[in-house]
């Protein structure tokens, strides 16, 4: 079949499309438009997009299957979106459109200044769907909640960008007072897949990915095991992809989704291979595992893992005071060590803000080769 003709190729990633970029560009394609990737896990790839991955694209199918239908009132918090010459306030962009209702702010570097900004539209303009960057909505409804701000209620609340933690959805439903929905994608590969009303899956159209989870020896993961995600576009013309190692995690599933949809889903996404913590003795622990030891301690409001050294750890804290107990800490380090089956050094510092990378997203556990680059409070 064309599936086990693909599974012939060779594995692809992120060096080969910088590297070796125009091996990849089809000549006879007209490209419209090229967009260059974050660059949260390393260099940036410049990717070019044609007309038909664009209207092939799954995107009004995930918008669909949640209620985002076209005429609502929308505030979206995206940094991509926005055209050169946007308007400048305070030192971040932003558009307005009165007549459409479309609300669009760059997410990068939340400060007061924008969030004052945003909550005045959301305010006064009452968007009814609110659909951004993970880390800046998560940031935004934490200011919302911790200053007790009361803001019109939105009917539908969408996050892609980022891995969505347990801890980001509670906060975001609760303050919104609605359902967030989690959306899944890449500028190598477009929207890939999307949450459903169901909440427990992510739907992808395999007419337009074909999506493989493999273990580190590329063999097929099995049922409710994680493995790395790999992504072959099957509409992209101009810069198509095959079997590219997307660096994220994700959990296999050969069951369907209780929505009654028949496409295959997700189970979930775990995370970024690169975002965890490798031990002198090879071990490997990513964040999904890391996030429940750490909330599993009482008093824990925020976190970011630092590993400063092969065998150091800094993990600083944002806590509750009148309820963290020192005990607290040493489960941690027990359940941490246990885990990785090394006795790693860990500090623990309190601190009032967690540190962003210069795009503005936000890595909970920060690699060896990332440490020097955290330079923005969030």
């Amino acid at each position: 079949t064309i599936l086990d003709d693909i599974r012939m190729f060779p594995i692809i990633n992120k060096k080969d499309l910088i590297e070796k970029r125009e091996l990849f560009i089809a000549d006879n394609i007209h490209t419209i438009k090229e967009l260059k990737t974050s660059g949260t896990m390393g260099d940036k790839a410049k990717m070019a997009m044609d007309r038909e991955q664009y209207l092939k694209a799954p995107d009004e199918y995930f918008n669909n299957m949640v209620g985002m239908v076209p005429g609502k009132s929308r505030l979206i918090l995206k940094a991509d979106d926005l055209a050169p010459e946007a308007n400048k306030i305070g030192g971040f962009d932003y558009e307005i459109n009165k007549i459409s209702g479309v609300y669009r702010i760059d997410h990068r570097n939340m400060n007061i200044e924008k969030i004052t900004f945003i909550l005045d539209i959301l305010k006064k303009r009452k968007p009814r769907i609110v659909w951004g960057n993970t880390h800046g909505a998560y940031v935004l409804a934490k200011y919302i909640e911790k200053n007790n701000i009361v803001t019109p209620p939105v009917e539908l609340f969408i996050c892609g960008g980022q891995t969505m933690l347990p801890q980001y959805a509670k906060t975001i439903e609760k303050v919104f007072k609605t359902k967030v929905y989690d959306r899944y994608g890449s500028v190598e590969c477009g929207n890939t897949a999307n949450q459903c009303i169901e909440q427990k899956g992510y739907h992808y159209v395999p007419t337009v990915h074909f999506m493989e989870i493999l273990d580190d020896n590329q063999k097929p993961v099995g049922e409710n095991e994680t493995g790395n995600l790999y992504i072959t576009t099957l509409t992209k013309r101009a810069m198509p992809v095959i079997r590219y190692n997307t660096g994220d995690l994700a959990v296999h599933t050969s069951e369907l989704c209780g929505c009654g949809r028949t496409f295959p889903i997700i189970k979930s996404i775990a995370g970024r291979r690169k975002e965890g913590i490798i031990s002198p003795a090879g071990t490997y622990l990513s964040l999904s595992p890391l996030n429940l030891i750490m909330y599993q301690s009482a008093g824990i409001k925020d976190f970011q893992m630092i590993q400063t050294a092969d065998d150091r750890l800094l993990i600083n804290l944002i806590v509750d005071i009148s309820i963290q107990k020192p005990e607290n800490l040493e489960k941690i380090i027990e359940e941490i060590r246990k885990s990785l089956d090394y006795d790693m050094n860990i500090e623990f510092k309190q601190v009032d803000e967690l540190k962003a990378l210069s795009n503005g997203k936000m890595l909970r556990i920060i690699p060896l080769d990332r440490k020097d680059e955290l330079n923005e409070s969030v």
